[in-house]
């Protein structure tokens, strides 16, 4: 499906955008009940050498939606309920509170970063995320550009 009046995704992108066989074939063959996980995502962009916003742009103009966020921002359970698995950290550790703050732009840490802080301290990419709920920082540009 492309751009039309039953369109959703694909209206975030510039009315003729093209989508791209090769990558629409993988998105297709690693989809699950019609969606898309974020591991599945980054998977198809390692394999292919290219950006992760590329499997976002062609799940958008193929009107997937995407799922099981690897930060817990976005997720669906099996039955299709929204969920937001993130939960607030009780303690955030001093170590990571400061990697957050470093590395905030205009307010926000974006889902890059998060996942760069996540590496370099040998954490989970969802630790860093449930820090940013504790502290209220916003994760921001969605490398597949969901949010």
């Amino acid at each position: 499906m492309g751009p039309g009046e039953n369109s959703k995704y694909a209206r975030k992108h510039p009315n003729g955008a093209k989508v791209n066989e090769i990558i629409a074939q993988d998105v297709k063959k690693h989809m699950v009940n019609g969606r898309l996980s974020c591991e599945s995502a980054s998977r198809i962009a390692t394999v292919r050498c290219i950006a992760m916003s590329e499997v976002g742009r062609t799940a958008d103009l193929l009107e997937v939606r995407l799922t099981d966020c690897f930060l817990g921002l976005f997720g669906m359970t099996p039955d299709g309920k929204k969920i937001k698995p993130v939960q607030p950290l009780e303690t955030v550790p001093k170590d990571l509170e400061m990697e957050i703050a470093r590395h905030l732009e205009d307010g926000h840490l974006t889902c890059a970063r998060a996942w760069d802080i996540a590496k370099r301290l040998g954490i989970l990419r969802q630790t860093v995320a449930s820090a940013c709920e504790s502290n209220g920082t916003k994760i921001s540009r969605c490398q597949l550009g969901a949010f």
